[in-house]
């Protein structure tokens, strides 16, 4: 199988995000092989972890020349998506994903490709980005309310750019967020599912069979869709 996963942690978010990009590029991943970047942590004040997904088997691109842009702050997610919406603008986005970090704090992050997209990508730079963000007492009822809103939203096939699941922390709502843009070409009507995994096993154990689920998923345009993403539930 083509399609794997990295994994990088840390004690703090930024050298952690620098961490994962160069294990990705000692990987070999090339820009258009990388399916998606998500931020997430083992709990409150925990360790930073980034996993990334990849596949060597789709179009080589070009370099994997990645930045990021960040927050870290005390704001509410609103604030938050919003900031991120407004750091995608004009970019090349491969991933918008946040965590809860210390208490009463939260980070977010905008990976995104530099430079303008090369000939052959299906990912032009973005405009208009918007988002949703739906909450609830499970993870499998938010993420099923988001996939309703974006339909009602009028948001089609081609225009979600990231989902990403996240909380506050012990005891508090599932809560998905969506960026997406109704400036991008629409591929029809947007048939979004989902598989999940709630469980107490390692982290490496979720992301080899994220990356089966990823790998036996109809093509439509693109291999993924939406997101890989994960949150801790504790």
């Amino acid at each position: 199988q083509s399609l794997t996963w990295v994994e990088c942690r840390g004690n703090a978010w930024n050298p952690t995000a620098d961490d994962v990009i160069c294990k990705l590029r000692a990987s070999g991943v090339r820009r258009g092989q990388l399916l998606g970047i998500d931020a997430h942590n083992s709990g409150e004040g925990m360790q930073a972890i980034f996993s990334a997904y990849y596949d060597l088997a789709l179009p080589d691109l070009g370099e994997l020349d990645i930045a990021y842009e960040v927050q870290n702050t005390d704001q509410s997610w609103a604030a938050i998506y919003a900031g991120a919406a407004q750091q995608a603008q004009g970019k090349d986005v491969i991933s918008m994903t946040g965590s809860i970090n210390e208490p009463q704090t939260s980070v977010f992050y905008v990976f995104y490709y530099k430079g303008k997209p090369p000939a052959g990508s299906q990912r032009p730079c973005l405009d208009g980005v918007e988002w949703v963000e739906c909450r609830g007492g499970t993870w499998n009822e938010a993420a099923h309310r988001l996939v309703v809103k974006l339909a009602e939203l009028g948001v089609e096939h081609g225009q979600v750019v990231s989902i990403d699941a996240h909380n506050n922390g012990q005891d508090t709502a599932a809560i998905f967020s969506a960026h997406y843009s109704l400036a991008l070409a629409g591929r029809g009507p947007l048939e979004l599912s989902f598989q999940a995994q709630n469980t107490k096993q390692p982290w490496r154990s979720m992301y080899t069979s994220a990356a089966l689920t990823m790998a036996r998923a109809p093509l439509k345009g693109t291999r993924i869709v939406g997101s890989a993403t994960s949150s801790c539930n504790c």
